[in-house]
């Protein structure tokens, strides 16, 4: 997995928190929202590097590192949706559109350019 594009999804991840909370008024703190998120990240990756599935090196994996990121993104998803004994449809579909679109341009842009 190339940490650049990491770092830009993370990056995408937390202007979306910000939108989101600017957009709807929220009663959450930035660090709520975003902590089922980060949750995600700390087992999903190294469940991920275990299995050899994502490798940290510079080699153009676009569409395996756009998979394990929408991974991050859905189960942070369903821990928000546990921790706050509520499930949103919409949301899913908007955090899912929203990271496809920005993580799928990074990717692109990354594999113009190098």
């Amino acid at each position: 997995m190339n940490p650049k594009l990491f770092i830009a999804d993370f990056a995408f991840l937390l202007v979306f928190v910000l939108q989101g909370m600017e957009t709807h008024d929220s009663g959450s703190s930035f660090l709520e929202i975003l902590l089922p998120y980060a949750a995600a990240i700390v087992f999903i990756m190294p469940a991920l590097y275990k299995i050899g599935f994502i490798q940290n090196d510079e080699k153009p994996e676009h569409v395996k590192s756009l998979r394990v990121w929408m991974a991050t993104i859905i189960f942070g998803t369903i821990i928000r949706f546990i921790m706050n004994d509520s499930f949103a449809i919409m949301y899913l579909i908007v955090i899912t559109g929203y990271s496809i679109i920005t993580s799928g341009t990074a990717r692109l842009i990354h594999k113009q350019v190098y």
